[in-house]
């Protein structure tokens, strides 16, 4: 985390000087936060997470027995699979309305370990409240098999029962599989995603999360951050409500962007785009492609066998 802290503190914040919090389940050492506080002239805010909302959905017993007969040498496993999905319900749930948000306008998730290359010379904050814009997001993930195949089934499910409450024309094509073309599974890539708090404190965003936790899908098929998210997010916005910041340099694990553009290229180090990165990805040809579709014609797919939510 420090490293990461110290990347971004160099490419972004140190001129901007926005406050980090961390939010934890147990108590942090005061070895740690020291560790932290040195890292930054900004505010730090160290908060713990709810014990209420870091488990099962309080209406299902432990959903599905995903665990039921797991022997006993691979529990540790076991129970950090569990923990994996408790965080998953957190984020996509509950992180937004954390009382330490409750004045804050705009999150950038940030994932310990990741790595950040260019400078930045734009405020991602004032960019999308300027342009007000709800998500925004730098990588794709790798395109998936059919692991939250079921995901698409829920999805499907709550646009029928709520499309009075959708927007005339969304981007919700991009979840959707077009009978003509290859079947692909784009998702956003969450392990650095920044959004609007009001966006995932609105009515339809509640909605559509309470869904999801009644299928219990996250603990029996393990639906990720970014496939929920995704699904969220091309159900309930508009193509321009979502912002692809290309200027930020980036890598944890396999995912990778580096920018393209001269101008942008010039500002980052250890990052060449014909490397790695979406410009190669299906998915990022699928978003430049991308075109809201009005809520009739929406209508008409999830009455048409041939489409499919993905």
């Amino acid at each position: 985390m420090r490293m990461t802290m110290r990347e971004l503190e160099q490419t972004y914040n140190r001129a901007q000087g926005y406050p980090y919090v961390f939010l934890s389940t147990e108590d942090l050492s005061d070895e740690f936060k020291m560790s932290i506080l040195t890292m930054t002239n900004a505010p730090v805010y160290f908060s713990k997470i709810p014990s209420e909302q870091w488990g099962y959905p309080k209406k299902k017993n432990r959903v599905g027995s995903i665990f039921f007969g797991m022997s006993e040498k691979n529990k540790n496993i076991d129970r950090n699979l569990e923990e994996e999905m408790f965080k998953t319900r957190y984020i996509l749930k509950f992180l937004h309305d954390h009382p330490v948000l409750k004045n804050v306008d705009y999150v950038w998730r940030v994932t310990p370990g990741a790595s950040y290359y260019c400078a930045l010379d734009i405020d991602p904050f004032l960019e999308m409240k300027k342009s007000k814009q709800k998500y925004g997001f730098v990588a794709f993930s790798k395109e998936m098999s059919d692991s939250e195949k079921f995901l698409g089934n829920v999805t499907e499910k709550w646009i029928s029962e709520n499309i009075n409450n959708l927007a005339e024309k969304t981007m919700v094509n991009w979840n959707i599989n077009d009978p003509s073309a290859k079947k692909r599974i784009c998702r956003f890539s969450t392990s650095i995603e920044i959004f609007d708090t009001n966006f995932l404190r609105s009515s339809e965003y509640d909605s559509f999360m309470s869904a999801i936790d009644e299928s219990g899908g996250i603990f029996k098929e393990n639906w990720s951050i970014d496939g929920v998210r995704t699904a969220l997010i091309s159900t309930i916005l508009k193509k321009n409500d979502v912002r692809w910041f290309e200027e930020i340099g980036y890598t944890d694990d396999d995912i990778r962007h580096c920018p393209k553009p001269h101008g942008m290229a010039l500002k980052c180090v250890f990052c060449k785009w014909n490397k790695d990165g979406p410009y190669k990805s299906n998915c990022y040809k699928k978003f430049q492609n991308l075109t809201d579709i009005p809520k009739l014609t929406l209508l008409e797919r999830i009455k048409d066998d041939e489409y499919a939510f993905l």
